[in-house]
């Protein structure tokens, strides 16, 4: 009999709490011992779950016949890691080839604003940033003042 162990997909992106299920597929029912490993970027590798898992402050596992999922109920920028299926049967252990898991940090959008004097036609290649117009701003008013002390 061969054991064998597949893991779609082979990386994973998410953003920070969203939930995430990490599949294993496992080619013998009753007779293999499953488990998942955890590879993070830089560091050992770590037993997560085992297939007599109970309770893990990060994840729950579940196992049927010819599979043991893991699932992250609400995802964190330490759940960053390269995460191993595996199984022991009849004296062998064997291994998936991995799924990267990689929670991404929400993109921060800056605001562009569009200005046009006059009836010209807006060209959304002269876009100006919120940061230069409120420079301009100050230094609108700096030029105000040093024009008010010079008159008085």
């Amino acid at each position: 009999l061969l054991l064998s162990l597949s893991q779609p997909p082979w990386s994973h992106q998410a953003r920070p709490g969203d939930e995430v299920t990490l599949e294993c597929h496992v080619s013998l029912e009753a007779y293999a011992k499953t488990f998942w490993l955890k590879q993070p970027p830089e560091g050992r590798p770590t037993c997560v779950a085992v297939a007599t898992f109970k309770d893990h402050p990060r994840l729950t596992a579940k196992r049927n016949s010819y599979s043991f999922n893991i699932s992250f109920p609400s995802l964190d920028l330490s759940d960053t890691a390269t995460y191993y299926c595996g199984a022991l049967a009849y004296n062998r252990v064997s291994f998936g080839n991995g799924t990267k898991l990689h929670p991404e940090e929400e993109e921060r959008v800056v605001p562009e604003l569009f200005i046009s004097f006059g009836h010209q036609e807006q060209n959304p290649f002269q876009v100006i940033s919120p940061l230069l117009i409120i420079s301009y701003y100050i230094y609108s008013f700096c030029l105000f003042i040093v024009y008010i002390s010079i008159l008085y």
